[in-house]
């Protein structure tokens, strides 16, 4: 039989010719050559945990082999965002999708604080100041004695030590009693037009008691005005004890007894021993101290 040839042109010998068993032997030599020549392969396959070998298989091993890899539990702990106290939202370790939580701040201000000394303003803080700051007042340190000159004013808590004033020494105690050259004076509290009112109480008016009156009225053997009394300047919280004199020339000056207030003069009367049917301007004068606390 002769060669036969393909249609890709590749030509078969014809069967069991020599050139078929030479191109027969010649595939034989190719497929031993695919195979490893027929020496069976032995590659390793080497497992490793984080970088470090945990066992080998190789794969011309005739043993089966179980290599155990120890994976950690996955925890799945929860992170609570909290907003002053109160929850916004949560997150957990071994969460699969993402999360956003928003947290709204308020807006910080900026009021400042004004330190003013008597009125005057000292310095300003703002409260969202940067910076720390020290304000110092000065103030007079009357712990120790002082010299003072002028007129000055002391009120408010008293404060225990002595100062000199013009050559004159104060001293003030723990109860706020106060000495002038070694004498007892008290802090004057108000004063105005007829009056005068002291810390520790004490209150004094003054003042005329002016009016237009005849001298006709009968009284025994005596004539008498109308009734005249005046206002104080402040009241009193009670009856104070008061002097009243007379200005009027030919009349004398009675005060009605058991009469008067906290808030006004007792009445008077201008007496005399014939009576005057004219009306004279009078004038009298007085004083009173009580208490007005």
């Amino acid at each position: 039989m002769a060669s036969t040839v393909l249609p890709n042109g590749i030509i078969v010998p014809e069967k069991f010719s020599r050139d078929w068993y030479a191109d027969l032997y010649h595939n034989w030599q190719e497929l031993d050559n695919l195979l490893g020549g027929g020496t069976p392969k032995d590659g390793t396959l080497t497992i490793q945990k984080n970088g470090d070998t945990v066992g080998t298989f190789s794969a011309n091993q005739a043993t089966n082999e179980t290599i155990n890899i120890e994976v950690p539990d996955v925890n799945n702990g929860t992170l609570t965002i909290q907003k002053n106290g109160d929850t916004v939202g949560t997150f957990s370790a071994n969460q699969a999708t993402d999360e956003t939580i928003n947290i709204t701040v308020p807006d910080v201000n900026n009021g400042t604080l004004t330190i003013q000394q008597n009125g005057t303003t000292v310095d300003t803080f703002t409260a969202n100041s940067s910076s720390d700051k020290t304000v110092n007042i000065q103030c007079a340190d009357l712990t120790s004695n002082q010299t003072v000159g002028g007129i000055k004013t002391f009120s408010n808590a008293p404060v225990v030590g002595s100062i000199n004033l013009d050559g004159k020494t104060i001293d003030t105690d723990a109860n706020g009693n106060m000495t002038y050259d070694s004498h007892i004076v008290d802090t004057i509290e108000e004063q105005g037009d007829g009056y005068i009112r002291y810390s520790n109480g004490i209150q004094i008016c003054w003042g005329s008691i002016n009016r237009q009156s005849a001298c006709k009225n009968v009284w025994g053997s005596m004539f008498e005005s109308d009734a005249i009394s005046e206002s104080y300047a402040k009241s009193f919280v009670e009856n104070p004890a008061v002097s009243i004199s007379g200005n009027v020339g030919s009349f004398a000056v009675i005060i009605e007894s058991n009469n008067g207030s906290n808030t006004s003069t007792p009445v008077i009367y201008l007496c005399r021993a014939t009576a005057v049917s004219e009306v004279l301007t009078s004038t009298a004068r007085y004083i009173a101290i009580g208490h007005w606390k």
